[in-house]
Parts: C-alpha cells; structure tokens; sequence
C-alpha cells in the first residue's frame, strides 16, 4: 500500500508541466460558470418552492460532490459528516445512521428521511435503516439537508430531517476504486437530443474485509439510478441491493429496494405552476433483527403560486396505499439479556393515507436558532473541517477532520481525519488520478449504537486505510 501511495504522488507531481502546456483561456471560463452556477444554485428540498439556497427558510446545508471527492469522501453517509450538528455512526452490521441535534434513533437512518432525485428508495414504516446512504460519492451531484422537521411537507418518519441525494446527469465518467477493504466501480452518461435527455448512473462495490466491531464481513453493493426527461415529463428508475455476511456469528444484512417515479409539469399562466406525479416502491429488507417486505403506490398533485410578490403558496395532495406484505420483528428482551426469537408482526395488511398540504411562504427577515441537548450518546463537542488546496490547475490537495468529543454518558470521542490528492487531465485529458488516506491517526474508531432497550453501547471498528483509484470523464 506504501508502493501505491508513493506511486501515485509521483504520477501526481511528475506531469504539472504537460497539465500547464494544456491550460487554456477556455478553462478559466469554465471555472467561473462553475463558480456562478454553484452561487446561484437553488433547492426545493425545505418547502418544495425553488430558491436559492442563501434564502431558504430553514436550516439547509448544500454539499457539491466535487468538493467531497476532493476531501477524500467515499459515500453520501460519510459526507453528512461535514453538516453541522450531524454525526455520522454505523451499527453492529455496518449499516449507516446519523446522529441530529444529539438525538438518536434506533431505526430509520436515524428517522431522517433519504430520497434520491427527490424520491424515497425505502419505506420509513419498515423501521429499517436501508442503504440508500451508501450511495458512491463518485454517483453523487450534490447533497441537500434539512436540520430539523420536514414531516409536514414529506410526510412520516422526517421528524429529524430530511436528507436528499441528487445523482449526476451530466458528462461522462468511468472509474474503478481499490483499497484495502474494497473493490468498487462504475460509470455515469448523459444523452440528449434537443429538449430530452436520458441519463444512467451505475457502481457496483465487493468487499471480503469490510470492518466489524469484531470481526470481518462480506459485502456486496449495487446502485443504479435511470433518469430521462423531455420537457414537463420526467422519469425516475431507481434500485439499491446489499447483500452482508459477517465471517462469523453475527447479524446479516439483505436489501433489494427499486422504485419508478413519473411525473408532469407545466405553467398554467405565469408563475403558477402545477405538478402531477406518481410513483411505485418495491421493498425487500432482512437485518436478522427485523424482516420487511412490501410495496406501494402513490399519486399527488402540487400547486405552486408566485402570483403575489414576497409570497409563495404551496397547495400540495397526495393518496398513498401502503401493503405490507410481511413484517417481523425480533422480541425485545430485558436491559442486558439477549433478544428473543423474531415473530412475525403482520402480513398482507393494507394502510391507506390521503394527506392535504397548505404552506404559505413569506419573505419577511431572517431567523436564527440555536438548540441544546444532553442525552447519554450525544457528544459534548462535534467538529467538522473541510480543506481543498488547489496546487495547481488540475492538481488538488484535500484533507477532511472529523472530531467528537467525549459523551455526556461518559464515552469515549475520536478524531478522523482523511488526506486526499487528486490529479485530472494527467497525461491525456480527462484522466484523473486519485489516491488518499483514511482515518489517518486513528486505527480504531468508536462509534455508540443505541439499542431500543438499554444503555447505549460502543462499537469499535477498524480504521486506517489507503486507496486509490483511476477514472476517465468528458
């Protein structure tokens, strides 16, 4: 791994010449549409009227993929890291959660809510942290995060937050990924004729070293995400698989979840704009703990006005059949024992929802709050850093910290801190080269799993590792 490191670094530095005699006027016009892009980007992930991120009424942080490659992020779970007051853990089998505000949950990635492209890959109601946050970073456009409730727009199971991964639709890229807990893949593309574009996104991850709190583990990963539009239309495919297997006793870990999202919209007369759509989620979750299967379908129609100045009205409708094909769930046992056998809780039940959405937006002045919390698991102090240094054109150095403090229950905190370098354009354009180090000072990070029964307990898993990985784009 030393080899490989020293390897890429001096790929790195021995082609800054060739990368200067290829610069060109064009790339500094490039850089600034980037720059302006970035500045005046909007999101309707808080109230599902589009603004630019710097007038959003609520608690919104935006995370740009570019930059997380940079810093050496491999996945959508370890970049919310980064968000303030957001604390990225893992459990027994691997499965990411987060931590908001200091209050964890159990289930539900930490009941925050995770859509893709704007639409959820899982049913909250399963009780199950899916993979969703696994997602490649390489997969990953940008990340939108609410701090704080978004159930009243996004209905159950958003209490904490809301967290929405929008993949990449434009270029094209190909890379592969080895270090010394995993081999992953994949490729993006984006076709377009006039108005219609069709894009595809696909990575695939295998692993028979995947870090445990005891033991190793085998652990394969597949996304795919197909996406087209063409006009007001627009089409959403979306499928995750996880397939983990401990080497020893242990908890296992089977996902098959895909969903398909339809929808149309259009102006009915200047700034009034109405949106049908409809979507079908398949699920198929097993973590030994609990098992669910099930489906829906959903319908909804969105009504946005901007006719007033200063104000925007959302007028929102949705109907919803949830069926549950099977659900079981291991019986809790007393603080200390282990947990009874898992029995099966309901099947071929059906739960309809129709829920109505009536929000008024009005642009008056800022709000700034600030929260406190002192619960067993929470950490006194959280502290997230971010550095892009770029050497030169095309030459970037990255590095990423991520402190927690000691816990109010007395736990032990940790420190990770990652270093990336990033070379693109060597020696052929669009080549990249990528190589970095993980958890640099900590071999053996200390992540607190709370149980729904008991007092939080500590996980340790390894930590340092090297990789490198290999890409084309245009």
């Amino acid at each position: 791994m030393k080899l490989m490191l020293s390897v890429c670094i001096a790929l790195f530095l021995s082609a800054s010449a060739l990368a200067q005699s290829q610069a060109t006027p064009k790339g500094d016009d490039k850089e600034l549409t980037d720059l302006l892009n970035i500045l005046q980007q909007e999101t309707d992930v808080a109230t599902k009227t589009r603004l630019n991120t710097d007038y959003v009424p609520g608690i919104v942080t935006l995370l740009q993929g570019d930059q997380l490659e940079a810093m050496g992020v491999v996945s959508a779970w370890e970049a919310l890291g980064l968000v303030p007051g957001v604390q990225a853990v893992l459990d027994g089998s691997g499965s990411p959660s987060v931590v908001v505000r200091g209050i964890d949950f159990p289930f539900n990635s930490g009941n925050i809510q995770i859509l893709i492209n704007s639409v959820p890959l899982s049913r909250a109601d399963s009780g199950i942290s899916a993979s969703s946050l696994l997602i490649p970073i390489e997969q990953v456009e940008r990340i939108e995060v609410i701090r704080g409730p978004g159930s009243v727009v996004y209905g159950d199971f958003a209490f904490m937050g809301l967290v929405n991964i929008v993949t990449r639709k434009e270029g094209e890229r190909v890379y592969t990924r080895d270090d010394i807990r995993a081999r992953s893949g994949g490729a993006h593309g984006a076709w377009t004729s006039g108005p219609a574009m069709v894009a595809a996104n696909l990575s695939h991850s295998s692993s028979d070293n995947t870090p445990l709190p005891a033991a190793r583990g085998h652990d394969d990963r597949t996304f795919g995400v197909l996406t087209a539009s063409n006009g007001g239309f627009k089409l959403a495919a979306e499928e995750a698989r996880r397939e983990f297997r401990p080497a020893g006793a242990g908890p296992t870990f089977d996902e098959t979840s895909w969903g398909i999202d339809a929808r149309y919209g259009r102006d009915i007369i200047p700034k009034l704009h109405a949106e049908a759509s409809t979507s079908y989620l398949h699920n198929d979750i097993d973590n030994t703990t609990s098992l669910f299967q099930g489906h829906q379908v959903r319908y909804g129609v969105n009504v946005i006005s901007d006719l007033w100045q200063g104000q925007s009205w959302l007028f929102g409708a949705d109907d919803s059949t949830s069926t549950t094909d099977q659900a079981a769930h291991t019986t809790l046992g007393q603080p200390g024992r282990p947990p009874g056998p898992r029995t099966r809780l309901v099947s071929n039940v059906e739960r309809r929802i129709t829920g109505l959405v009536l929000q008024d937006r009005v642009d008056v002045s800022k709000a700034v709050t600030l929260t406190n919390n002192e619960d067993p698991a929470t950490a006194r102090w959280l502290a997230n850093a971010g550095l892009t240094f770029e050497v030169q054109r095309d030459a970037i150095v990255g590095a990423r910290l991520n402190h927690v403090e000691n816990r109010a229950g007395g736990g032990g905190g940790y420190d990770l801190v990652d270093f990336t370098v990033s070379r693109q354009d060597l020696v052929i354009r669009g080549l990249g080269l990528r190589a970095g180090i993980k958890d640099a000072f900590n071999d053996r990070p200390v992540y607190l799993n709370v149980p729904p029964v008991g007092p939080p307990q500590p996980l340790v898993f390894p930590g340092r590792s090297v990789w490198f990985q290999v890409s084309w784009k245009r």
